[in-house]
Parts: structure tokens; sequence; C-alpha cells
């Protein structure tokens, strides 16, 4: 069972390499320079939720600093 082919020769690449092309280019910021951007544009958005608790942009920067 563990040899049996599911899916296509067609199939397989589709989903193993045309749906999984997710290149995107990425310009030269660091991470927490993207993250001090966006907090500076939406400092009100959620930017993380753990179980019932959650923290805005503002706040998560606020304690990152």
């Amino acid at each position: 069972m563990r040899r049996l082919d599911l899916l296509t020769t067609e199939e397989r690449q589709k989903l193993l390499v045309s749906w999984n092309d997710t290149t995107t280019p990425v310009g030269p910021q660091s991470l927490p320079q993207l993250f001090e951007a966006q907090a500076a544009k939406r400092p009100q958005a959620t930017a993380v939720v753990f179980e019932d608790q959650q923290l805005s942009y503002a706040q998560l920067n606020e304690q990152a600093n």
C-alpha cells in the first residue's frame, strides 16, 4: 500500500511544483524593520493572539523595545 501511487504524474507535478511556487521577491529590510513599519502604519491592529489574550502592534512593539 505504501508504494501505491494515488496521483498521476501530472497531478504530482502540479501539487509539488506548480502550486508550491511561492517565490516572492523580498526587499532589503530586516524582520524588525518590517515589524516597526507595520506598527507605525497600523498601531491598533491585532498583532498577536494567544488563547483569550491579544496585543496590538503598538503594545507588542512597546514590549519588544
